[in-house]
């Protein structure tokens, strides 16, 4: 499959990349819209399925990066947690993080994804 011609489709690709090797404890919904905060991004838990939330104002260039930053925070996400828990910058994340950006970037992650499907 050849690498998506959208943002939406390109991020999509990303997302299921994500999710075929880096396990969460919950399911993960990816959405991609206009956001009045001038945040990239965020995570947020409703119910038992996280979401993450990419500020579509962005390029793809800087949505890549948060991509790979929230999902870390949904790696982390601990079982018990509240709904409105703020996911923290932690070791544990840290690592979650490096282990992203180290596939991502240094073994090829940004071409093998364009392997997977973007929708």
């Amino acid at each position: 499959m050849p690498r998506s011609k959208t943002k939406r489709g390109r991020l999509k690709q990303q997302e299921n990349w994500l999710r075929h090797y880096f396990r969460t404890p919950y399911p993960v919904n990816v959405v991609l819209r206009r956001v009045t905060e001038k945040e990239f991004g965020s995570t947020y838990r409703k119910g038992r399925k996280l979401t993450i939330v990419l500020n579509s104002f962005y390029p793809l260039s800087a949505l890549t990066d948060t991509l790979n930053h929230e999902w870390a925070h949904a790696m982390v996400w601990p079982q018990a947690a509240v709904e409105n828990y703020h996911p923290p910058h932690s070791a544990a994340w840290g690592v979650a993080y490096a282990t992203i950006v180290s596939a991502w970037a240094d073994e090829a992650g940004v071409y093998e994804s364009r392997r997977y499907p973007d929708r």
